[in-house]
Parts: structure tokens; C-alpha cells; sequence
């Protein structure tokens, strides 16, 4: 069992970087593939493991060395061997050399660019162990060792004597993968197990094999027995390379062998497009149309709502000399008639005026729409014929009189509303001025003389404007002081409502309910100039106060309290302490506590939460049976979220773990 152990490791080692090689390393090349009839050629390097080595008496070394084979087909193959291992012996660290050919038929399970394989052969090994010993090995003449060139003196020591020079049969049995990287080679992963025969046990005296010492389970005494029998494990990574063969195989029967073709299964159709890729393109130029319909099959068509079922693009679909991509209106042709014949549209109406070039007195300048002769197509510049052109005549349509007054606005003078004013000057010439003394040359009427939107006959105040403050506000007079206190309600900020004269900030027009700002209405304030001190001591009478000694005595850290190590039990030598506190609190039995719990680093965070918890609970429960009422105490447990000193040393981690007694403030 531990010898199979011993073989399975390097097997299960190279299985698993054989995977994370494959994820990382292969690239997607389609015509990379294992070629029939072709040359194999390897260099490779790895490790050799001779297992048990205490009975071959060999240390463990790495391997470099060839590969030469055929691939007969493309899931099979043969091919040679030849690996050197330069080694030494483990007892005397004599320098040895080992070689160990073998041929072998190899299979493989694909023939795509990733390619697995299995592997069966037999060959030989050859080692010759030489009088050189390694350099820095000391040997110790007391030591039981197997050395060819142990002199007379150590023989009899108990040094064993085997052959210098060895060939033993093998057989070997293993696989491994195949990575294409390039078309014609790649990276070869292989892992062997290796059975070395040899010619059969000896018999102490012809020294078949390698000697080795076992124990008599009767007498207790050291044995030499021989062993011929080994067991090896040769792990390698090469580089390997392919040569000849033929093309591969065409499945499809399209000239192009499947390494080369990326439609293997597809004839290519041969229409001198990407004939290359041996796929079938049955639409050349991708414009939705089998080229079997397409009238230009290498030209897409352009999907512009014009003979678009034909295949071909249509440069010019109005025929009118512009190409689409120019033409403002590729499906209507230019009416070429001198007006902007350059974006390709017809222009029905050179001037946009609505009234048709066929019918247009002057079809290159717009009708002026007037409601002057706007039907024939002309703009006229004095429509009244008064001299004063229509874009600055106010009368276009009707003369001017030219009397003196205002004649440069082309307008007669009125007086539509009959009150006085022309209407040249009257701004309001559909109503009559109302004459009040109020801009009466304006000759408009004025409801709201001061403007503060109650009119003038309702306005108790008609010439001064009311202040609209929210006071009073219908009668239409300003009111200076709203509240009635005594100041103004430019300078009162509460202008609606009257100072309370309490003495505190009486000049600024507003009733103060909260004197010193604490929280606590002034009625029920017992320091109204003096706000509450909050600190869980009798926050609700409004006056300044200091927690009583006796109180802060059991505030903070409560360093008395003890449990038993990784537990909530509390010790004995706690009671004390929470004794006092207890009576404490029911002494100040308006106070409410919290007790925390808080742990050092030490340990899982979530477990340091837990305990922390458990153990303020603990505390609580305790005070709870010492008469203290539970609505008064809550317990939370801070892990080592609240460190009070450095946890890097053990006085910090010590002073970490506590218990603190905290007021809660209301």
C-alpha cells in the first residue's frame, strides 16, 4: 500500500498541471491535428523516481532524452525511447549513470489540438555505478552499506558487494496529453510507470540483483536479501514536432484537407469567394438575398426601400444624375429648373410662399401674406400707397393723413374711445381714460391707482400700496406693526406674532417658548435661562446638573467583573462589585444602563461578538435577580469592534476585554 502511495503522487501531480495547462495555454487553431503516416520527433526533460529507492539504491534524479516516432493512423502510433539519468548510489554516493530505452504502441483519443493519450511498451535498463563518489559525501566506515568497490576492510563491516555494471528487462505502461499549439508541433505532457525484471534472485553468492538488509521476526537479527524486481515513475514534459505525411484527411471531399477546413462536413462551393475556408457561401456579399436570386452576388444590396428583392445596389434611384448618398431625395427626381438643382429634390415652390411655381407671378420672391394680392404670387412693399413702406406703416392697409401728428407711423388719427386722447397717443383706445388725476395722459382707465391689486373702490388707501404681509391685507392701507407689540415689522421677525416681554430677547418681535433651547418648553422648565444638561441624570427638569459620585462610581469600565475563560459564567470575586452597583441603581431609580460587553482580537470576530453578548447578558441578569427592574438595563455586546487600548501586546488585549456601565440618555 505505501508503495502504491509513493507511485500515485507524481501521477496525480502531473494530472492536474496537465489540466491547468490545458485551460491556459492551447490556443483555438483549426488546422492543428495529429497527421497520419507522419515522423514524431521529442526532446524532453522531466524526473525519475526509482521507488522503493532504499532497495535499488539509487537516489531519485532528473531525466533528459528523445523521443522517435510514427503515427501509422491518426489514433495510432509507434515509437522509440531513450532517457539518461545521472544519479548516485544513496549508501555510498558513488556517481552512477542509467539509461532505460523502451518501444512502445501508443493510442490516442482525439486527433484535435488537445490530444490525450495512452502508452504500452517494454525495453530495457542499463546503469553502471562508477568508483567516483559524489562531491561533499562522507562516508561513515560503521555504516551498513552495498558498494561495488567496498574494500576487504568494510566487507567485513558488513558492506554487501553487487555489480558494478547492470542490464535488466522492462515494461512500461502509462499516457498523457498532446498539446498543438502550432500546426506541426507543440508541448507533450507523459507520466510512465516502469517494471524493471531482472534475471531472478540470487542466491547471496552470484549476487543477482541489489542486496538489501531485512530483520528475522525470530532471531531479531539483520539478513542480506537480494531484490530484481523495481518499480519506477518517470514524469517528462517535451517539445515535440511533426514531419511528412499527407495532407489529412477531406471529409467533405472539397480539395481542402480538415485541418485546413473550417467547414469540414460542407463541400466549398467554389465561387472564387473565401474559397479558402472550404465553407459554402451561399451568400457572397451578405445583403439577406441566396446568391441563387441575386443578380450581383458580389455586391450588397443597399436596403434603401428601392428594387431591393433584386440583389443590386441602385446608386441613382430617380435617375436624375445624383447619386443617392448626394441626393436629398433619392426617389424623386430633380426638376432641374435653376433653383437649387443640387440637392436632388424638385421644388414645386422655388420661393415656399404656397402658391405653385406654375401659378407664381414671381416664383423666386416669397408672397409678403399680407392680405394684400396674396394670390398672385408678388410681395408688395406699400400696400396703402402712402409712402411709408409696409414693414413700418401701423397702417399698411389704410392711408396716412398727414396732419402733424405721428404721420411717420402711416396710421390716421382717431379717437376711438372718444375720451380726448388720439389714438396715436392712447394706449387704451377701446376704453376711456377715467380721468381720476391719476396718468391721465396715457388715456387708459386705472382701477388699481397704487397697483396693490384691490381696486380703487374698494381700496380704503387708494395712492399707497399695501404691504401684503398676511395682516389686514382686503383694506388696501400698509400696517406697520402687524402683532401690535411696539415694533415695527421691518425689524420684527415674527411680525404676526406679539413678543411675550419675558426679559430673554425681547427686541426681536418673536414670543421665545424655549428659552435656553434644551428641548423643554419654558412652562415646564424649571431653568428656562439654563439648558438641561443631558447625561442620563435627570434630563427632564431643564436645569444643569453633574452625575452624582456614588453614580459615576458604575459608569465605564467596571474592571471587577470576571467570567471563567471562554464562558459567561461570572466568578464568585464579581458579586462585590455588582452588589453596589445594584444598590446604586436602585437608589437613582430614574436611571437607565447599558451594560456592554467588549473582547479582544484574539479569536473568530463573529465568536467574540457572540461571547461579548453572552457575557453583558450575563451581567444584566444577574442585576435583574438583585431587585434592579429589567425595562432599566439593556445589554449589547460590541465584540472587538470598540478596542479601549492597542491589541497588539497582552496588557491591551487584557484591557480589552471589560465591561462597561453606560447611562443611556433619553
Amino acid at each position: 500500500m505505501q508503495t502504491l502511495k509513493h507511485l500515485l503522487q507524481p501521477l496525480v501531480a502531473l494530472a492536474l498541471g496537465a489540466g491547468l495547462f490545458c485551460s491556459a495555454m492551447v490556443p483555438s487553431t483549426a488546422d492543428a491535428q495529429i497527421i497520419a503516416r507522419s515522423a514524431e520527433v521529442d526532446l524532453f526533460g522531466g524526473y525519475y523516481f526509482f521507488r522503493p529507492s532504499n532497495w535499488e539504491n539509487l537516489n531519485d534524479g532528473p531525466i533528459i532524452g528523445g523521443r522517435l516516432g510514427i503515427n501509422i493512423m491518426e489514433h495510432l502510433a509507434v515509437e522509440a525511447t531513450a532517457g539518461y539519468v545521472p544519479t548516485s548510489t544513496q549508501d555510498s554516493g558513488r556517481v552512477t549513470h542509467y539509461v532505460a530505452p523502451h518501444f512502445d504502441l501508443v493510442i490516442h483519443t482525439t486527433a484535435w489540438r488537445v490530444v490525450p493519450y495512452f502508452a504500452v511498451g517494454a525495453g530495457f535498463q542499463w546503469r553502471h555505478i562508477t568508483e567516483a563518489e559524489a562531491p561533499g559525501v562522507e562516508l561513515d566506515d560503521n555504516r551498513l552499506r552495498r558498494d561495488p568497490y567496498a574494500s576487504e576492510a568494510r566487507v567485513a563491516l558488513g558492506d554487501e558487494l553487487y555489480a558494478i555494471k547492470d542490464t535488466d528487462f522492462i515494461f512500461d505502461v502509462g499516457g498523457g496529453i498532446k498539446f498543438l499549439i502550432f500546426e506541426r508541433g507543440g508541448l507533450r505532457l507523459d507520466s510512465r510507470y516502469l517494471l524493471s525484471i531482472g534475471p531472478g534472485e540470487g542466491d547471496g553468492q552470484e549476487q543477482y540483483g541489489v542486496p538489501f538488509w531485512v530483520t528475522d521476526t525470530a532471531t531479531g537479527e539483520q539478513q542480506v536479501d537480494y531484490r530484481d524486481k523495481h518499480h519506477h515513475v518517470e514524469l517528462t514534459a517535451a517539445a515535440f514536432f511533426l514531419f511528412g505525411g499527407g495532407p489529412g484527411k477531406d471529409s467533405d471531399g472539397d480539395g481542402l484537407p480538415d485541418r485546413e477546413d473550417e467547414c469540414e462536413n460542407e463541400p466549398e462551393d467554389k465561387d472564387e469567394f473565401q474559397d479558402e475556408d472550404g465553407c459554402p457561401d451561399r451568400d457572397n456579399d451578405r445583403d439577406g438575398i441566396n446568391d441563387l436570386e441575386d443578380n450581383c452576388p458580389m455586391n450588397a444590396e443597399d436596403r434603401d426601400g428601392w428594387r431591393d428583392s433584386d440583389g443590386c445596389p441602385d446608386p441613382d434611384n430617380d435617375g436624375d444624375g445624383l447619386r443617392d448618398g448626394e441626393d436629398g431625395c433619392p426617389s424623386a427626381s430633380e426638376d432641374m429648373d435653376g433653383y437649387q438643382d443640387t440637392d436632388g429634390c424638385p421644388d414645386p415652390d422655388n420661393d415656399s410662399d404656397g402658391i405653385p411655381d406654375s401659378r407664381d407671378g414671381c416664383p423666386l420672391e416669397a408672397e409678403d401674406k399680407d392680405s394684400f394680392r396674396d394670390d398672385d404670387g408678388c410681395p408688395e412693399p406699400d400696400n396703402d400707397g402712402d409712402g411709408i413702406a409696409d414693414v413700418a406703416d401701423a397702417c399698411p392697409n389704410a392711408a396716412e393723413e398727414l396732419n402733424g401728428i405721428e404721420d411717420e407711423d402711416g396710421c390716421p388719427e382717431q379717437d376711438s374711445d372718444g375720451d380726448g386722447v388720439y389714438d396715436g397717443r392712447d394706449q387704451c383706445t377701446g376704453e376711456a381714460e377715467d380721468l381720476d388725476g391719476h396718468k391721465d395722459e396715457d388715456g387708459c382707465p386705472d382701477p388699481d391707482n397704487d397697483g396693490d391689486g384691490i381696486v380703487d373702490v374698494q381700496d380704503q388707501c387708494p395712492m399707497v400700496v399695501e404691504d401684503v404681509d398676511g395682516w389686514e391685507d382686503g383694506d388696501g392701507c400698509p400696517d406697520f406693526d402687524n402683532d401690535e407689540d411696539g415694533i415695527p415689522d421691518e425689524t420684527d421677525q415674527c411680525p404676526n406674532k406679539t413678543e411675550d416681554d419675558d426679559g430673554f430677547d425681547d427686541k426681536d418681535g418673536c414670543p421665545d417658548y424655549d428659552n435656553d433651547q434644551d428641548g423643554l418648553v419654558d412652562g415646564g422648565d424649571r431653568c428656562p435661562n439654563h439648558p438641561e444638561t443631558i447625561n442620563g441624570f435627570e434630563d427632564t427638569d431643564g436645569c444643569p446638573d453633574e452625575i452624582p459620585e456614588r453614580l459615576r462610581r458604575f459608569t465605564g469600565v467596571i474592571p471587577d467583573i470576571q467570567f471563567k475563560r471562554d464562558s459567561e459564567t461570572l466568578l464568585s470575586t464579581s458579586y462585590p462589585t455588582l452588589n453596589r452597583a445594584a444598590q446604586v441603581l436602585a437608589d437613582y431609580s430614574e436611571v437607565r444602563m447599558e451594560i456592554q460587553g467588549h473582547a479582544s482580537s484574539e479569536g473568530d470576530d463573529d465568536y467574540n461578538m457572540e461571547l461579548s453578548q453572552r457575557r453583558a447578558e450575563a451581567v444584566r441578569t444577574y442585576m435583574i435577580s438583585r431587585g434592579v427592574d429589567a425595562s432599566r438595563l439593556i445589554a449589547k455586546g460590541y465584540g472587538e469592534t470598540v478596542p479601549a487600548a492597542t491589541n497588539r501586546n497582552e496588557a491591551g488585549r487584557s484591557a480589552n476585554r471589560r465591561v462597561e456601565f453606560q447611562l443611556i440618555q433619553d
